[in-house]
């Protein structure tokens, strides 16, 4: 998948659901793709091919407000999976581009959600990153998924 092409879906994505976002935003500490702005929040999203500097650039982020997040397209030499880093794999399956939220997964939840679901799920702090958590609750949600091979549908389990 093409960087502009995927930053393009994200900006339309962004206008369906209404929010305002601003394209190659910079600043001294960090730079973004696209850069949404959320009623309490922002979020920064870049497309790229391997990420640099991401913790000091997430915590530059975390001192603005701002929601930061890597989204990984293909490379010859691909980064390695950054655990409790807000960086995902893109992929285009069946024409679709989906983000891998699970590296893990097996055949069974393949661990991925369309863009459209990632981005929504992103923007509504849906996904967050810790070593460790401590809970009074938990919330456990059944997505439908489409087996993009056999077309069979199945349920991804999100805690």
């Amino acid at each position: 998948m093409e960087k502009e092409l995927i930053i393009n879906k994200i900006a339309n994505i962004c206008k369906d659901m209404g929010l305002h976002y601003i394209l190659k935003a910079k600043t001294a500490l960090w730079t973004a793709d696209i850069l949404i702005e959320c009623a309490n929040h922002k979020v920064a999203i870049n497309v790229c091919k391997s990420p640099r500097n991401v913790e000091a650039v997430c915590k530059a982020m975390h001192e603005e407000q701002i929601h930061g997040c890597w989204l990984l397209l293909h490379a010859s030499k691909s980064p390695g999976i950054m655990e409790n880093k807000p960086c995902f794999k893109i992929e285009n399956k069946a024409g679709e581009a989906v983000v891998i939220i699970n590296p893990h997964a097996n055949d069974y939840a393949d661990g991925t959600l369309d863009l459209s679901e990632f981005i929504h799920a992103f923007i509504d702090d849906k996904i967050i990153f810790t070593e460790t958590v401590t809970l009074d609750k938990v919330e456990i949600c059944f997505y439908k998924k489409e087996c993009y091979r056999c077309h069979r549908e199945s349920s991804l389990l999100l805690v």
